[in-house]
């Protein structure tokens, strides 16, 4: 197969589109690990939160849903309530993730410290960063909601109130194709 390289120095075989970044999730760097979390509200006045860590080979190593009453919250607030269920849940299981992802992005400026948020958010913040020292997380990121499918998926898939439900080495089935297709339309990554 005919290759070509390109300016990030890696190879992608001719005739792959090169995605922009920030249109579709991208692995993390080799043997490390990433955390996409998200928030969705529900009509019955219930907010679902979901989570996702995976691998540079974009395989799922750990995954969330949790569904709840929700707080009088701005949708900030409900994101960072969604990352500290991700961040939470992964330094339970012990893992060393490097990269935190969320599709809200005055909340990936608060956690680089780079703007304020109001004193209830802030204090989840706090929690946040606090949590985030055991999970040796380098880089809190904001990425557009096409690079962040699967955690809203995970996000308005838990249809019962009150519930979390956590998977090991996968995700709900319904949930596969999005990673499957994640996976496929990343160029290839080979370092030269």
């Amino acid at each position: 197969m005919a290759h070509e390289l390109h300016s990030s120095n890696s190879i992608r075989p001719r005739g792959t589109k090169q995605r922009q970044p920030g249109m579709s999730w991208s692995p993390p760097p080799l043997r490390s690990l990433k955390l996409n979390t998200d928030a969705g509200v529900f009509n019955d006045g219930t907010v679902g939160f979901g989570f996702i860590v995976r691998n540079e080979q974009g395989q799922p190593v750990f995954a969330g849903t949790k569904r709840c009453k929700a707080p009088s919250a701005n949708s900030t607030m409900l994101e960072a309530l969604a990352l500290r269920f991700g961040v939470s849940e992964a330094v339970s299981k012990g893992l060393q993730i490097m990269i935190l992802e969320t599709d809200s992005q005055i909340l990936a400026r608060a956690l680089q410290r780079e703007t304020e948020v109001d004193v209830s958010t802030t204090m989840i913040v706090a929690d946040i960063l606090a949590e985030a020292d055991y999970l040796v997380a380098r880089e809190f990121l904001w990425v557009k909601r096409e690079a962040n499918r699967v955690a809203h998926f995970l996000a308005h898939c838990n249809l019962e109130y009150s519930s979390t439900h956590i998977w090991t080495n996968e995700v709900p089935s319904l949930c596969n194709r999005l990673v499957l297709d994640d996976v496929r339309r990343e160029p290839l990554n080979l370092v030269i």
